[in-house]
C-alpha cells in the first residue's frame, strides 16, 4: 500500500511539475513575444534622416517621430558623441531576453519541499529555444537597423 501511495504520490508530483512549468513557458514567452512587438513598431522599410525629424518638430501640424530610448550626446574633442557606448546599449537591450529565459533555469519543483525526489528542478526553456532565437534574431535586427541611421547622423 506504501508504494501504490508513493508511486501516485509521484504521478501527482510529476503532473503538477509538467503543468507549473507549462504555465511558466506561456507566460515567458507571452513576455518574449511582447518584447519584440514593441521593437519591431520601430522596424521600417525606410528610415527618416536626422534633418527631416527635425523639420518635423518645428513643426507643430506634422507628426513626431515615435522614440523607443532617448540617448544623451556630449561634445568631447571638438566632436559630437554619446554618453552610453551603442554596443553596451544594445547587449543591455538584448541580456533582458537571456535574463528572461534563465528565470526558468533554477526554479524548484514544489514537491522538493515535502518529499525527496530526483527531479529538483522545473524543466527550463533552453537559450537556444526555436522562439527565443526568434525574438533575439528580430530584436537585433531592429536595433542594428537603426543604430545604423545614428552612426549616419554623427
Amino acid at each position: 500500500m506504501i508504494n501504490k501511495n508513493k508511486r501516485i504520490a509521484m504521478i501527482i508530483f510529476e503532473s503538477f511539475g509538467c503543468l507549473i512549468t507549462s504555465q511558466l513557458r506561456f507566460l515567458i514567452y507571452d513576455q518574449l513575444n511582447s518584447y519584440k512587438k514593441f521593437f519591431l513598431q520601430f522596424k521600417k522599410d525606410a528610415y527618416v534622416n536626422a534633418t527631416e525629424i527635425v523639420r518635423r518638430e518645428k513643426q507643430f501640424d506634422s507628426n513626431i517621430e515615435n522614440v523607443f530610448m532617448l540617448l544623451v550626446l556630449t561634445e568631447k574633442d571638438n566632436k559630437i558623441e554619446f554618453t552610453d557606448d551603442l554596443s553596451f546599449v544594445k547587449s543591455e537591450i538584448l541580456r533582458i531576453i537571456t535574463d528572461l529565459v534563465e528565470l526558468t533555469h533554477q526554479f524548484k519543483r514544489p514537491e522538493t519541499s515535502i518529499s525527496k525526489s530526483d527531479k529538483e528542478y522545473l524543466w527550463k526553456i533552453p537559450l537556444d529555444d526555436e522562439i527565443v532565437d526568434d525574438v533575439n534574431e528580430n530584436i537585433t535586427e531592429v536595433l542594428e537597423e537603426n543604430m545604423e541611421m545614428l552612426d549616419e547622423v554623427l
